[in-house]
């Protein structure tokens, strides 16, 4: 019976732990860097081309990395025309 007690403690004190270690962990640092313009793939080329005028193409391209880095989706899956609830499963 103590032995069951000492385990379920154990088990306790374990749980505790880990969840005090996610609360305080440090979050992943933030990319706040602009793709290279300079250095596009066709992918991010072909979606410059469908962005309308006077959109600034390093914001659309860091927007496009961070939608599909919260979708868990491929980056070529990310155009302009794409839609959040129906191409990406957002909900």
């Amino acid at each position: 019976m103590i032995g069951l007690l000492i385990f379920i403690s154990a088990i306790a004190v374990l749980v505790m732990e880990a969840i005090v270690v996610n609360i305080f962990a440090a979050p992943a640092p933030i990319d706040f860097s602009y793709p290279d313009l300079n250095k596009l793939s066709e992918s991010d080329k072909e979606f410059l081309s469908r962005l309308p005028p006077k959109t600034d193409p390093r914001v659309a391209l860091k927007i496009r990395r961070i939608v599909a880095e919260q979708a868990g989706a491929d980056i070529d899956e990310v155009w302009p025309e794409t839609k959040f609830v129906e191409d990406l499963g957002f909900c």
